[in-house]
Parts: C-alpha cells; structure tokens; sequence
C-alpha cells in the first residue's frame, strides 16, 4: 500500500508543496520528499538532509540553507507542514471518521523545534519523542475523541532497541493477552518477549490503524 501525505517545505528562498510518500519500495518509511529536482531525505520527521550532494548544481542547492555533516547536506532554517489523516472515533457523534493530524518542523539556524497539531489542540515534541507527543495529544482529547492509531493501541509498544521515531513502534496483537500480563514493560522484559514471540509481531508507524484497535 501506498500512502501520499501532502506537505509544504518553506524558507527564505521557496515555498513549495509536495508530497512525502509511505509505502513504495519499504512499506516502513517515507520516501524522499522532491525540491527543485533535488532528493531531500525526511529521516523520519528527524532531520532534513541531502545525500550524494555532488549530484546536484550549484543552482539547484541555492535555494537551501544547509551545513555538510559526515558528507550530506543537513538543511536549517526551513519549516516543514505534513498533513497526515488518522482514524478518530467522535464520543459525542458516535461515528468514525478522519481528521488531519499535523506534523510541523521548524529549524532556526539547526534548532529543531517540532510540534503535533490535531482539533484545536497542539504538542510540542521533546527530544525527538513523537511517541510521547502523541500518548499526550491522546490524553488532551480522549474525553471527547478515541484516536485509532498505533501510537495509543493497547497491543502495540515502543521498540526496545529501535529508539521512539516515527517508525520504531511494534505490534503485539498475534500475543496481546501474553502482553497485557506483563508487570513491568520495561527493555529487557520487552526484549524477552519479543524473542519468545519471534516471527509473531511486526514493526508499524505510529500513525498506522487497523480493525484490531484496543484502546
């Protein structure tokens, strides 16, 4: 499956829409966004980088501010809007729909300041931690409002080893019961479980939704 998220890069230079794209070849991560002919890499709402910049013109890396780390490019001074639609259950309505959650970027000079937006609400996300971003976005709303994703399913979790990003995030519904008994859901006994389990959970992002919600 494929999946487009419309999204807005803009600097000093440019302002362009575009679109960030789930799915394709590795179901499991964006693919890069395209700005003025030139592949800029959205690392997973981290960082916007290029790569293999000598592939590129003068001209088309003017419109960039950016700095060379480990050889890639790493733009500044930008803001980046995505508009991702997720499955909401209204309390109120009694109904099922979409709304459009908002994942924005903003670097200064290479400071990072990213935030969530959904309803009227808004989350600015700490040390790179959108999981924890949307555990509270989920908590500011869930009075009126049941938000169907991975991020807040009771069969899902954060991957031990594989950090708290957009795609680091599992899904224990083959062995949900054996994990609701867990006492302590700390690394190790996640890990333990995930090795006893093995070949029965799968990676997802944290946007993802399926029939088998639990909240």
């Amino acid at each position: 499956m494929c999946i487009k998220y419309n999204t807005c890069f803009r600097n000093n230079f440019v302002e362009i829409e575009t679109q960030i794209i789930l799915g394709e070849d590795n179901s499991k991560y964006l693919s890069p966004m395209i700005i003025n002919g030139i592949i800029v890499d959205t690392d997973g709402f981290e960082v916007l980088s290029i790569e293999q910049s000598e592939n590129y013109t003068v001209d088309q890396l003017k419109i960039f501010d950016y700095e060379i780390k480990n050889k890639a490019y790493i733009l500044k001074n930008y803001n980046l809007k995505t508009i991702i639609p997720i499955n909401i259950y209204d309390r109120i309505n009694n109904k099922s729909c979409f709304e459009n959650l908002i994942i924005e970027m903003n670097n200064h000079n290479n400071e990072t300041i990213k935030k969530l937006e959904l309803f009227d609400k808004e989350i600015i996300v700490d040390n790179f931690d959108l999981l924890g971003a949307f555990e509270k976005l989920f908590e500011n709303v869930k009075q009126n409002y049941m938000i169907k994703i991975c991020a807040v399913c009771k069969k899902s979790s954060w991957h031990p080893y594989g950090g708290i990003d957009f795609f680091n995030h599992l899904c224990f519904k083959e062995f949900a019961i054996e994990y609701y008994k867990m006492c302590v859901k700390d690394k190790t006994n996640i890990w333990s479980l995930m090795d006893k389990n093995a070949g029965k959970y799968k990676n997802v992002y944290l946007t993802s939704f399926c029939n088998e919600y639990e909240e």
